[in-house]
């Protein structure tokens, strides 16, 4: 099936809702300074204290998916959470 082209901004913003919606709220203290996963088009994520072992996870369940990650605890200066990678899966 083939993905959709979105703009990095369009993924940045589903991203980041899906985050604060329905991830954030359901967090600990215990989660700050872990990595997330997100899946945009599923809402699908993974949660690690290494990066890529969360993006290599979320990769296996998703592999056509269309990737956002941010880092639990971490906002930058205008607000929003710290985004750690984004984008595609390489083909």
């Amino acid at each position: 099936m083939p993905r959709a082209d979105y703009a990095p901004e369009e993924i940045s913003a589903r991203g980041e809702a899906i985050y604060m919606e329905q991830i954030y709220p359901t967090l600990g203290e215990s989660e700050t300074g872990k990595h997330v996963s997100i899946e945009i088009e599923s809402g699908d994520y993974e949660i690690d204290a290494d990066q890529i072992n969360a993006m290599l996870r979320i990769r296996e369940r998703r592999p056509e998916g269309v990737y956002f990650g941010v880092r639990v605890g971490y906002w930058s200066p205008d607000g929003h959470p710290v985004a750690g990678y984004l984008g595609y899966r390489p083909l």
